[in-house]
C-alpha cells in the first residue's frame, strides 16, 4: 500500500438500538405494571439508569474509536476490518467494554484503553495468559496498577525504603549490619495515596496473582543493597500487556 492510499478510519459511533436499550425498555415495562407507582418508577429508570449508562457507553466508544484510528496510523496495512477479524482484539474489546461500564474513573478507562491498544498492535502473548490478564484488569483498580509499577521500579523502592527507615517505627537490618525490611512494613510507603491497610490489601492481591514477591503474611524482605525489584517476571509482563513495551507513561504514573 502506498503512502497516498489512505485507509478509511472509523466514523463516529452509531446510535442504533442496543441490547441495553432493550433491557431498559423491559425495565420500564415492568415498572409500569406496579400499581400507582409505575409512572414514577419509569421516570426513576430514565434518570438513574439510562442516562448515566448511555453517557458511560458513549464516552467509552469514543475511546475505542480513538484507539482504532491510532492503530490504523501506527500499524502498516491495518484496517478496521482486519482488526474485527482478530479474535484477540475482539475479546479485548468485549472485556474492556464490560469493565468500562462498571467504572466512572478516567484513570481506569485509560488503563483499559491502553490494554486495548497493546492488543491491537499484535502484542504476542499466550491466549490463556492474555485472557487471564484481561480478567485481572477488569477487577483491578488504578491503585493496583500503580503499586505494581512502583514495585517494578528500583529507584521508587529505594526511595520508599529511605523514607520508611527514617520513620520512628522503622525496623530495618539485623545484628550483622545488613539492611532489609519486610515488604509488609514498606508497602504503605510505596503507596501513600491510600490508607496503610488499603495499601497492604492491594499488595496482597498482587502477591496472590503472582505479580509480586511474598508469601503468607508477606514474609518477604526487600534488601536495598541487592538491587532487585519486588515485582516478578509475571508482574512485569502484565505491565507490558497493559502499557506496551515502552512501559507505563510517566504522565500517568506521576499525576496520581
Amino acid at each position: 500500500m502506498t503512502k497516498d492510499q489512505k485507509i478509511e478510519k472509523l466514523p463516529a459511533a452509531p446510535n442504533d438500538t442496543t441490547r441495553g436499550d432493550v433491557l431498559h425498555r423491559a425495565g420500564k415495562a415492568a415498572a409500569g405494571l406496579v400499581p400507582f407507582a409505575g409512572a414514577a418508577l419509569s421516570e426513576v429508570l430514565d434518570h438513574a439508569i439510562r442516562a448515566p449508562a448511555e453517557k458511560r457507553m458513549e464516552a467509552w466508544l469514543e475511546l475505542v474509536e480513538e484507539t482504532v484510528n491510532k492503530l490504523i496510523e501506527e500499524v502498516e496495512d491495518l484496517t478496521p476490518q482486519s482488526l474485527g477479524e482478530s479474535d484477540a482484539f475482539t475479546t479485548a474489546v468485549i472485556s474492556t467494554t464490560r469493565a468500562a461500564m462498571l467504572t466512572e474513573r478516567r484513570d481506569k478507562l485509560e488503563i483499559l484503553q491502553s490494554a486495548l491498544h497493546t492488543t491491537g498492535t499484535g502484542f504476542i502473548l499466550d491466549e490463556v495468559l492474555r485472557n487471564t490478564f484481561l480478567a485481572t484488569i477488569e477487577r483491578y483498580t488504578p491503585e493496583h496498577v500503580l503499586l505494581l509499577h512502583r514495585c517494578s521500579d528500583l529507584e521508587t523502592l529505594l526511595d520508599a525504603f529511605r523514607r520508611y527507615k527514617a520513620s520512628p517505627s522503622a525496623d530495618v537490618g539485623d545484628d550483622k549490619g545488613k539492611e532489609y525490611v519486610q515488604i509488609e512494613f514498606m508497602v504503605p510507603w510505596l503507596l501513600t495515596e491510600v490508607a496503610a491497610d488499603v495499601a497492604k490489601e492491594l499488595y496482597s492481591d498482587l502477591h496472590r496473582d503472582r505479580f509480586c514477591q511474598g508469601s503468607e503474611g508477606f514474609a518477604y524482605s526487600f534488601y536495598p543493597g541487592r538491587g532487585i525489584p519486588v515485582s516478578t517476571s509475571r508482574g512485569k509482563e502484565f505491565l507490558r500487556f497493559v502499557f506496551g513495551p515502552l512501559g507505563i507513561p510517566t504522565d500517568w504514573s506521576q499525576k496520581r
